[in-house]
């Protein structure tokens, strides 16, 4: 087996990359649904809207990963939903050191 595979969960070693305002909950769900890794963009999303995104991909059972740009105003917020709702992969484009002790709480 491909260790991307056995890594993620997935059917296939694929990543979907994370789109601004496109790759939300629905888009997410189909990639998964279709045995790639379906990434949610939070970028623009507020924290209410990434956790109603995140249950449209949890809905489908497959695994799933939320992208979260540290730029973005609600990043900090973002990422205290992603990890409250029990995402198991997030990545972002670059870490602050209090998002990395929030990332801990994974462990």
């Amino acid at each position: 087996m491909n260790r991307v595979k056995r890594l993620l969960g997935t059917k296939y070693p694929v990543i979907q990359g994370p789109m601004m305002s496109i790759t939300l909950g629905d888009f997410a769900a189909e990639v998964s649904k279709s045995g790639a890794l379906g990434v949610i963009a939070s970028a623009g999303l507020t924290p209410q809207r990434l956790r109603e995104e995140i249950e449209k991909v949890k809905s489908v059972g497959k695994p799933f990963a939320v992208n979260i740009p540290i730029y973005q105003p609600e990043s900090d917020r973002n990422l205290e939903v992603a990890l409250d709702t029990g995402v198991e992969i997030i990545y972002t484009s670059e870490i602050r050191l209090n998002m990395l002790k929030e990332l801990r709480r994974l462990e």
